[in-house]
């Protein structure tokens, strides 16, 4: 017998069960940030753990400010140096942008620390011989060091889409700036440890790896 035309009583919706829509790397890494805040008092860099930054640790980065609008990369995710086709752990994030990028890029930096603030750049991925390029932001985010200066910044890239597996050259494109002045804050006096970090250098481009496992290099 057929059941045409009977209610459908016994009809399940799937829709409850589906996967909730992914949340975007650089909304999870400044929602773990501003988590990590008291009040209106920045984190600090050894309040960084690699649990809490999961989901996007392949995209995440650390950098260490060396000099006025200079931080070179203390920490990268595999997906930043897979774009860029090498390691850049030491490298100045300038190093990886293209000439006409480096002088703005350097300056956003600096406004990051000084304001401080929070700053997503439109940027853009070209690759090195041909191809198309390919549409990213890059977020930074102030952090306090060891000290209770802000001299580092935790911030992430995220592209639009896949990107091939050729070096790019990072350019910053137009569009919208995202620049957030934060609160005004108290540091601690009193040096803060955890998470050490060591002073090595920059001492070449190692090996493109061949594993595709998100991790943080820590120098």
């Amino acid at each position: 017998m057929s059941n045409i035309g009977q209610s459908a009583t016994n009809v399940v919706d799937l829709e409850q069960y589906r996967d909730p829509a992914p949340v975007p790397v650089l909304d999870q890494i400044e929602d773990y940030w501003d988590g990590l805040r008291t009040g209106s008092e920045l984190p600090r860099r050894s309040d960084i753990d690699p649990r809490g930054l999961h989901g996007a640790l392949e995209s995440a980065f650390i950098l260490e400010r060396i000099a006025p609008g200079v931080g070179r990369f203390r920490v990268a995710g595999q997906r930043i140096w897979s774009i860029v086709g090498m390691e850049v752990r030491g490298m100045p994030l300038t190093s990886l942008f293209d000439a006409g990028s480096r002088s703005p890029v350097s300056a956003y930096l600096e406004d990051v620390l000084r304001g401080p603030s929070s700053t997503i750049l439109p940027i853009k991925a070209v690759p090195i011989k041909r191809g198309r390029s390919i549409v990213m932001k890059m977020l930074m985010l102030p952090l306090q060091g060891e000290n209770g200066e802000i001299d580092r910044i935790l911030g992430g890239i995220e592209p639009r889409q896949a990107v091939p597996q050729v070096p790019h050259r990072l350019r910053l494109s137009d569009g919208p700036v995202r620049c957030d002045l934060l609160n005004a804050y108290e540091t601690d006096p009193m040096p803060y440890r955890g998470f050490a970090e060591g002073s090595d250098t920059f001492d070449g481009a190692a090996p493109r790896p061949d594993t595709e496992t998100p991790k943080l290099r820590l120098v």
